[in-house]
């Protein structure tokens, strides 16, 4: 019996070890998901932006931001499907080629050097604070 209880101690403590060490990869590995979505997240957000822009206005994007690339990983990375439901919104405020509402928001993008269009804007900032909501509950 003596001689048991120190490796009993030695195999608790190994798997103790273990344990801890499979709990730390797997949270660091979490955090690089995180920042790997979040990075995608801003950096499709400003390409997104830019997009509208030049399709409001009907001039070439010069966006250094590879937004099909961007929308494609934060698909892959959202586990979310309220989330990627949201993502979608913003690119379905995109309105129509010849719709009524793109000769407005042309009208709109072309007379003020400050414009807006409200469903655009509306659909982003429900996207934003989705994605608030999910990082802050997921800490």
């Amino acid at each position: 019996m003596d001689g048991i209880l120190p490796l009993i101690g030695v195999a608790l403590g190994w798997g103790l070890t273990q344990y801890s060490s499979r709990q730390q990869r797997r949270l660091e590995r979490r955090q690089r998901v995180d920042d790997l979505r979040l990075a995608t997240y801003a950096e499709w957000l400003a390409g997104i932006e830019e997009q509208f822009v030049a399709y409001a206005t009907q001039q070439d994007s010069t966006t250094a931001h590879d937004v099909a690339l961007c929308e494609k990983r934060l698909l892959l990375l959202e586990k979310d499907p309220a989330i990627r439901a949201l993502v979608q919104a913003v690119r379905d405020a995109f309105p129509a080629i010849g719709s009524a509402e793109h000769r407005e928001l042309e009208m709109i993008a072309h007379g003020d050097p400050e414009w807006e269009w409200p469903p655009f804007r509306d659909a982003l900032n429900r996207l934003l604070e989705g994605v608030r909501q999910t990082t802050l509950a997921d800490r």
